[in-house]
């Protein structure tokens, strides 16, 4: 799989989450000093992060040169792994946007909020019909 992504120029990007095989910082570093940086990066996921305890601000200046791709999402004060919308949760989202634009990011930053798939066209702003 390495060297066919290698060869098509393709970013693998592991995105650790509570509960999984990969759940915090510390557990990706481990396994990613061990990967081609080349072939091999980081999905940010601010909400996971959040849930494990970690310092988020801190943790995207430390996994700068990793992170090419930042999921978004609100998460409560319990730290329970549930996406909010952006400002229903307790994350400091305009912090964390700010530190993400003085790392001088080239990727992408998106919202993922899957737990509203249901009624995704009820979402407040959403266009009517959707």
């Amino acid at each position: 799989m390495e060297d066919r992504a290698r060869r098509k120029r393709i970013k693998i990007l592991i995105e650790p989450e509570p509960g999984l095989l990969v759940e915090n910082s510390s557990e990706f570093l481990e396994i990613y000093k061990r990967l081609d940086p080349a072939v091999f990066g980081l999905n940010f996921d601010i909400g996971h992060f959040f849930c494990a305890g970690e310092d988020l601000s801190a943790l995207v200046l430390q996994l700068k040169d990793c992170a090419s791709h930042f999921h978004l999402e609100d998460i409560d004060s319990s730290r329970r792994h549930h996406h909010l919308m952006l400002g229903e949760g307790t994350i400091d989202i305009p912090g964390v946007l700010e530190t993400i634009e003085s790392t001088g990011c080239s990727g992408y930053v998106t919202v993922e909020l899957y737990t509203y798939s249901q009624n995704a066209g009820k979402l407040q702003g959403a266009p009517s019909g959707t």
